[in-house]
């Protein structure tokens, strides 16, 4: 076993001239002289080590579980380059390392805002005094208390939007202001304003290693208005008995659409994917309460993003990036999409919006490994909701 750890190491030596079996191992005796633990457990501060100099240190992202070490990047429309990252923790149980997210000298759990060119933090961030080293951490900072960013971008007027891979029971889309804090992982969910205690983590004790306080004193904080969390833009519960549209694993938020190419209705439009369903809605960033089902894809849609022609393309885990159309129904036929040459042969995959006058389609792109044809039937929806 790893001495102070929760870390044990299967293995072992043969048994010495004589014995039976095989003869234990630790870490110390497969690695020989000047071995350095690198392992950490939950007490632990921080999980990075420094082997020259001895120290752990943490200014880096930390990743000490096997899930959410980053998200995205996004360039503002301020010239800065904004940065998602995930608080690195378990998803399988409720684990204590995930309060660094509320600790601005974690990088953990953060929407960074840094200079492109030298990664320092920028001396307006919300988090900075004059005088502050712009390479601490919490120089980079821009918003905090966040599970997994997934993916970032920015609508028409500046306003950055996010999704925020939930953990068992909801999932966000996320917009606030500079400082902004969401709440991870004291709370997650719910919807229209209402904010929810997160179980498992509602019980959490003081942890002085971390600098965190017990969740009942940060829950009592946000009661007198010390800690002021935002709540989501949308969120979505993972219970199909709940009302409105449910959701399983948010990924896809990018640029809110600006082109002309579609319908009207769909400008400042969020595009997002449930990657568990492979359903495809769009948000308007302008209306919280208008949230539409747009169509269901076995190939499962993860990115959108706007092309200088007007037209969403959508990247999809079945290794294909394609062409998204949304137009009148039986519009003339195409004959043409985008490939390296500017021509190739059409396939649409073709997705009639029964309680619309649209349709959407998508033509499959330069980077498709198959031509399929499918047809699914679907119901394109308003949502209507207090804000």
């Amino acid at each position: 076993a790893v001495p102070n750890s929760e870390v044990i190491l299967l293995g072992g030596a043969p048994a010495a001239p004589g014995g039976t079996g095989l003869t234990p191992r630790t870490l110390q005796d497969i690695s020989g002289a000047g071995v350095v633990d690198s392992t950490s457990n939950f007490s632990q501060a921080e999980s990075g080590f420094n082997a020259q100099t001895g120290q752990y240190v943490d200014n880096y992202i930390k990743v000490d579980s096997l899930s959410h070490a980053g998200g995205s990047m996004a360039f503002g429309p301020d010239g800065a380059l904004y940065v998602s990252i995930g608080d690195g923790t378990s998803f399988n149980a409720t684990d204590p390392r995930s309060v660094s997210v509320q600790n601005i000298n974690s990088l953990s759990g953060k929407i960074l805002r840094i200079d492109p060119l030298t990664g320092l933090g920028l001396s307006d961030n919300p988090f900075v005094k004059p005088g502050d080293d712009l390479n601490a951490n919490h120089a980079k900072v821009y918003q905090l208390g966040l599970r997994n960013p997934f993916s970032i971008g920015f609508a028409e007027d500046g306003r950055l939007f996010m999704a925020n891979t939930g953990w068992f029971s909801w999932e966000e889309i996320e917009s606030g202001h500079a400082g902004a804090n969401f709440g991870w992982p004291y709370f997650e969910g719910g919807d229209n304003g209402v904010l929810l205690k997160t179980p498992g983590y509602d019980a959490l004790p003081a942890d002085a290693a971390r600098n965190a306080p017990s969740a009942a004193a940060f829950y009592a904080a946000v009661a007198n208005g010390t800690i002021k969390i935002t709540p989501a833009y949308r969120a979505f519960s993972h219970d199909p008995g709940a009302p409105g549209f449910q959701a399983g694993a948010i990924v896809g938020v990018d640029a809110a659409y600006t082109g002309s190419r579609y319908p009207a209705e769909f400008r400042n439009d969020i595009f997002f994917t449930d990657v568990n369903a492979g359903t495809v809605f769009v948000a308007d960033a302008n209306n919280r309460s208008d949230v539409k089902f747009l169509y269901r894809s076995t190939t499962v849609p993860i990115a959108f993003k706007q092309g200088p022609d007007g037209y969403m393309y959508v990247a999809n885990m079945a290794g294909t990036i394609t062409r998204l159309l949304i137009e009148s129904k039986n519009p003339p036929p195409s004959d043409s999409l985008l490939s390296p040459k500017g021509s190739a042969t059409v396939a649409n995959n073709v997705f009639t919006l029964t309680r619309s006058t649209y349709q959407c389609r998508q033509m499959l792109g330069i980077a498709s490994r198959s031509a399929a044809r499918r047809s699914h039937g679907s119901s394109f929806k308003n949502r209507s909701a207090t804000s």
